[in-house]
């Protein structure tokens, strides 16, 4: 047996230390260990991030399994660090470093930026054929609007985007109203039918070695990336590291408030919501602007302008922290509004982007309306 196919047969395991003690025993951890070491030992150094041996070992698993998620998985952690470290002013023009709000809430910098490298380490868990999927959106799309005309989970998907199933309703509508509620059809299209027997012969008894069904979809597979990634670093006594990559999508839904690391901002409290942030949100941010500016089989890269216009929608819909959120794209979108005024984006995007522009402006105007206005003693006395 080849080593490539010997590294392939040790990921059909589910457990962590034994794929990493296998690929040890291999002799193909130390070798690709000292390849990264080489590699990105300096990109670390720019960041101040000098990893622990174990996330070293880690990152060759990681990168031994799905180059594509590693070095996504690299740019999150640098992202991330630049959210972190960098100044940026709140609505109330206050100046404020994220930094400080994360070591008050517990958590060091090096754990949130470890915490982001290793966020997808989870993905090991996943079949390589869902994480490479070539299926765009618009072909997914197509074999969503295929089932609901032939009656297949017609009323699961309608009552999931509300509407009734004896609703007529157009391909377009549906269509609408999915993005409207903040979904893809790789949230309701099962994988038997994205993936049907006879075009992708054993697709279906890969996926039930690793655990799963051909009647879930894209998305339930997807999902289970975080929770998987979260018994890894809990295995290698990591907790806190372990806490922000089990939470970093939030899919459980528990909001700020249950979430176990917090940073308060009194910058961006606002009227009726908690004033408390989960620190994992720094996170999300990163990870869904690197991954809307990543080109994939199944998409093309978006421009950075673009990528923010898309996480507008997503804060709108409820997957991202909108006042979190707000911080960051605010400071993004001032950078960017002088390069569109100055004429230095490219001019075959210019109206594409002059739309995400648009988007991220109405996003900025009507979020800063709910923050709450520093009181200011004085000013009291002036309007006296």
């Amino acid at each position: 047996m080849d080593t490539e196919q010997l590294v392939k047969e040790i990921f059909n395991q589910e457990d962590y230390r034994k794929i990493r003690d296998d690929l040890e025993k291999a002799g193909v951890l130390k070798d690709r260990i000292s390849k990264l070491r080489e590699k990105y030992a300096k990109r670390f150094d720019e960041i101040h991030f000098e990893p622990e041996e174990k996330i070293w070992e880690m990152m060759a698993v990681e990168d031994l399994y799905d180059t594509m998620t590693f070095k996504h998985s690299v740019r999150v952690s640098e992202l991330a660090y630049k959210i972190i470290t960098k100044k940026l002013i709140a609505p109330n023009k206050e100046s404020l470093v994220l930094q400080t709000f994360v070591e008050k809430s517990g958590v060091s910098l090096y754990q949130i930026t470890a915490a982001a490298l290793g966020h997808d380490i989870g993905k090991i868990k996943i079949p390589l054929e869902v994480l490479h999927n070539s299926l765009g959106d618009q072909e997914m799309n197509q074999i969503l609007i295929g089932m609901i005309h032939r009656g297949i989970r017609k009323k699961e998907v309608f009552e999931r985007i509300g509407f009734k199933e004896d609703d007529q309703k157009s391909d377009e509508e549906i269509l609408a109203q999915l993005y409207r509620k903040g979904l893809r059809a790789v949230n309701v299209v099962p994988l038997s039918e994205a993936f049907p027997e006879e075009k992708h012969p054993g697709f279906s008894e890969i996926l039930k070695k690793r655990g799963f069904s051909p009647e879930q979809t894209i998305k339930q597979i997807a999902v289970s990336h975080e929770s998987a990634g979260q018994k890894i670093f809990e295995a290698l006594d990591e907790p806190i590291i372990a806490d922000l990559v089990g939470n970093h999508h939030n899919y459980k839904k528990k909001g700020d408030g249950e979430m176990k690391y917090k940073m308060n901002i009194p910058a961006l409290h606002s009227e009726g919501e908690s004033d408390k942030f989960g620190v994992c949100n720094i996170i999300t941010i990163a990870d869904q602007l690197d991954s809307l500016q990543s080109s994939r089989p199944y998409k093309k890269a978006m421009t950075r302008l673009a990528a923010l216009a898309e996480l507008t929608h997503q804060a709108d819909t409820g997957r991202i922290n909108k006042r979190l959120l707000y911080l960051w794209i605010d400071n993004e979108y001032k950078e960017l509004k002088e390069k569109m005024d100055n004429g230095s984006l490219d001019p075959i995007t210019w109206e594409q982007e002059q739309k995400s522009l648009e988007q991220v402006k109405e996003f900025l105007e009507k979020t800063k309306k709910i923050f709450k206005k520093k009181f200011s003693f004085f000013s009291f006395f002036q309007k006296k």
